[in-house]
């Protein structure tokens, strides 16, 4: 993933390419919504948002940016918004309802099913903001997947113990024993794996130069506009000289 620079006045970006990987039998995984599938709707759901604004800064960053300081290399916020000193919302703490179309236009989540790969971008007025978040996003990704599917999993074991212990048939048995397997195999490789439903294979980092707006493209495109725009300016006030002047030097009737 890349966190760039775009100046004070733009955004700054992180990308991320994660490459979705299976997790072990699981039930919910097996069915029509791949890895990828899941990864993508809980990055872009409301729950998932709501869960992201209980870390510390993210809200702020989010609603009341006003511009990124190079020098201490921090966010600073828009007094009339969020006063950081005191930890105060000038017209109120606004909800994850209010919050959820800057994180949309925040966010962009892809997902390409044929290669099964999941890029991620964060833009945002501060590269240190968008690299974190960027990483936060597929670190709780991961977690409330995890989270999930250790809750469905236990739940699956205790009503499949209760089951063997009830059974006298070795077929059914044999058929139980093959599906507690199959749940403890979940358990272990989400208690193990830290990237449980994505891995990242092109990790966030921080460029050493700017992504977007790119800046002389940007001066080359003002400087034509600019000479164009004075040619304009040159040429009417030209004509409206010529007129006068004919005005002027017309004889009267």
């Amino acid at each position: 993933a890349v966190a760039g620079d775009r100046g004070d006045s733009g955004l700054n970006s992180a990308t991320g390419d994660l490459l979705m990987r299976s997790t072990g039998i699981n039930l919910k995984t097996s069915g029509r919504m791949s890895p990828g599938d899941i990864a993508l709707v809980t990055m872009e759901s409301r729950d998932f948002l709501k869960h992201l604004l209980t870390f510390d800064g993210v809200l702020p960053n989010l609603v009341a940016i006003d511009k990124f300081d190079e020098a201490s290399q921090s966010s600073i916020f828009d007094p009339n918004i969020y006063n950081e000193t005191t930890d105060t919302w000038v017209s109120g703490m606004p909800t994850y309802l209010d919050v959820f179309q800057v994180y949309k236009d925040t966010l962009s989540v892809d997902f390409d099913q044929f290669r099964g790969i999941l890029t991620v971008s964060v833009e945002h007025e501060s590269p240190q903001f968008a690299y974190e978040f960027l990483n936060l996003v597929i670190q709780e990704a991961n977690n409330l997947s995890r989270e999930r599917d250790l809750a469905e999993s236990k739940k699956a074991l205790d009503y499949l113990y209760a089951t063997l212990s009830n059974t006298k048939v070795q077929a059914i048995q044999l058929s139980i024993g093959q599906l507690i397997t199959a749940q403890l195999n979940t358990q272990m490789l989400a208690n193990v794996k830290n990237d449980y439903l994505i891995q990242p294979f092109d990790k966030a980092y921080l460029p050493n130069r700017p992504s977007s707006p790119q800046r002389q493209k940007t001066f080359l495109i003002g400087s034509i506009l600019g000479l164009f725009l004075s040619i304009i300016g040159v040429l009417i006030a030209h004509l409206v000289k010529e007129y006068r002047y004919r005005q002027v030097s017309e004889p009267q009737i």
